[in-house]
């Protein structure tokens, strides 16, 4: 026999990730959860539960939208929500309220100059940290060119 005298030992791994809830479940779960308050923690492990229900099969999607979560200032807000902060008065810094607002085309931008595609960058911290640096470079160069001038230009479509 091929293994004799030795000990066989064989391991089954049935993996420690189940999608017991469906997308249209946990959008739900992930509404009612920002509509009663909880916690930023909470509301983004639904985010990214949804994402891995979302992209189970297709793994280099979800690592992109996992890096995508991880970039965004604000993952769990819409630009509204954001908005509605900075009218009540919360200080918000303004490379973030810039990101948030241009979010898609940065993101683009940050892809098309270093000639990547997010899907097939690593996602560990390192990387996310590399990449968050060069978005936020991006967006420093779209505030110093037209932050300041948007802001001159709307106060003088108001006089």
């Amino acid at each position: 026999m091929r293994y004799e005298g030795e000990e066989v030992v064989i391991n089954i791994n049935y993996g420690t990730r189940f999608f017991l809830k469906s997308v249209d479940e946990l959008e739900k779960e992930l509404q009612t959860a920002k509509n009663v308050g909880t916690s930023e923690g909470f509301i983004l492990s639904l985010i990214e539960e949804i994402i891995d229900t979302k992209y189970k099969n297709s793994p280099s999607e979800a690592k992109k939208q996992k890096i995508l979560l991880a970039l965004d200032p604000f993952p769990s807000m819409d630009i509204k929500a954001v908005a509605e902060l900075v009218k009540a008065g919360i200080p918000i810094n303004a490379d973030d309220l810039v990101l948030k607002a241009n979010f898609g085309s940065l993101v683009s931008e940050l892809e098309r100059i270093n000639g990547i595609e997010l899907e097939n960058e690593l996602f560990d911290a390192n990387n996310v940290t590399k990449l968050k640096e060069q978005i936020k470079n991006l967006t420093q160069l779209k505030l110093g060119s037209n932050g300041g001038n948007q802001q001159a230009d709307n106060n003088e479509n108001n006089s």
